[in-house]
């Protein structure tokens, strides 16, 4: 029997790629795709879940997803889902033609949460991850609801689709 012995004086390191933490207590937006290429944008409001495939960048990853979308071109207007005003950050985003979805459970008790996105406001033109830059097509297509469709879900579980972490 021949014994292999290690030089390393340090753990080797890991072959995964490192997930970054959940953003706790930040309102973060993450993008998705869905099942014909159309875009959302998720709003996590501190708490909601995020999958793990969009914590863990990849190279060429844009830092800030949010202010990479807003350098897109306005190109269409919003039509409210939810009752309530649309916040001026929401609106920025459906006039570059993403849905946009808000994790509204963070303003519900216990028993009237939903456990879901709630759609908050739909582009009149939407836009597909083939007219994207390609950095931020990239993302799309890795965080990909392929069981969703933004133009029909008003509400959608994304823990059933994808591995998610929390921050709850």
């Amino acid at each position: 029997m021949v014994a292999i012995a290690s030089l390393a004086t340090e753990p080797l390191p890991s072959l995964q790629p490192m997930t970054a933490p959940y953003p706790l207590s930040f309102d973060v937006v993450w993008l998705a795709s869905d099942r014909h290429g159309c875009l959302g944008a998720f709003v996590t409001g501190g708490v909601g879940p995020v999958p793990v495939v969009a914590l863990t960048p990849a190279p060429g990853d844009p830092e800030d997803i949010e202010l990479r979308l807003l350098e897109l071109p306005v190109m269409a207007e919003a039509k409210l889902s939810a009752s309530t005003p649309l916040p001026e950050s929401f609106a920025a985003l459906v006039e570059r033609g993403l849905f946009v979805y808000d994790w509204t459970d963070v303003h519900r008790t216990r028993s009237t949460q939903r456990n879901a996105y709630q759609r908050f406001a739909v582009p009149t033109r939407a836009i597909t991850v083939d007219a994207l830059p390609e950095d931020i097509a990239a993302v799309a297509r890795r965080v990909c609801l392929a069981g969703t469709d933004f133009g029909a879900d008003e509400a959608i579980d994304v823990t059933l689709q994808l591995s998610c972490e929390r921050g709850e």
